[in-house]
Order: C-alpha cells, then sequence, then structure tokens
C-alpha cells in the first residue's frame, strides 16, 4: 500500500543515515583507496575486488559490502513489522552487463580494467 511504502522509505532513510554516519564525520580524503569518506572506520562500504566475464553472457563486478549487507538485513526485519516482506541478499557484485557475446564481454570488461581495486564508499 502507500502507507507502507512511506513507512519503508522512512524506515530506510533511518536506517542508511545510522550505517553511514561513522564514515560521515570521517576526513574526505581518509581511508584505503578511498574516492571519498574513510573506508576503514566503521566497515568499509564497499571493496571491489575484480571485474568477471560468465558464460552466460554477463560482465560483474565482483565487490564485498558489508555496511550495505547489514543496512539489507536490517531494512528486512524492519519492514516485516509493517507487513512488508524484504529479501535482503549479500551483496557480492554489480551487474554491467548480461546477455552479451564473448566479444562484447571482452570489450566491457575492457572499459573497466582501470578500476580503482579496493576499499571505498560510494555515494548511496
Amino acid at each position: 500500500t502507500q502507507h507502507q511504502a512511506a513507512e519503508i522509505c522512512a524506515l530506510a532513510q533511518t536506517e542508511l543515515a545510522a550505517a553511514l554516519a561513522p564514515l560521515a564525520a570521517l576526513p574526505p580524503d581518509s581511508g584505503e583507496g578511498s574516492g571519498g569518506g574513510g573506508a576503514d572506520a566503521g566497515g568499509e562500504c564497499v571493496r571491489v575486488q575484480q571485474v568477471v566475464t560468465t558464460e552466460s553472457g554477463h560482465v560483474l563486478l565482483d565487490v564485498v559490502a558489508p555496511l550495505i549487507t547489514s543496512f539489507a538485513q536490517v531494512l528486512a526485519k524492519q519492514a516485516a513489522c509493517v507487513g512488508v516482506h524484504v529479501r535482503p541478499k549479500a551483496v557480492r557484485h554489480l551487474s554491467l552487463a548480461s546477455g552479451r557475446s564473448p566479444e562484447q564481454r571482452a570489450g566491457i570488461a575492457r572499459l573497466y580494467e582501470g578500476i580503482v581495486v579496493g576499499g571505498c564508499c560510494w555515494d548511496l
């Protein structure tokens, strides 16, 4: 319902602010491999590992995102209290492309060859 949607949005805003609060107090250039906001205080937002191509036609950015995963788990519990099922997922990749030929996958992967590997915080 619209009421449930509004409650979920309010919960998400509150929970995300709480999850990111320890990082907001840090100087913009603190943290390893940081693109802003310290990656090593209170848990890093995202750790970029590598670009992966699959035989099924996908190009993925392999990541670990413990702060975002934790946020999703907390939000799922809160959403259940207002009658909404949210399926939290481990944040392990970002899809860059799907349904691509081997040549297209290789070209897309080359676009991301220079991506900075390591911990950072993304603007959520």
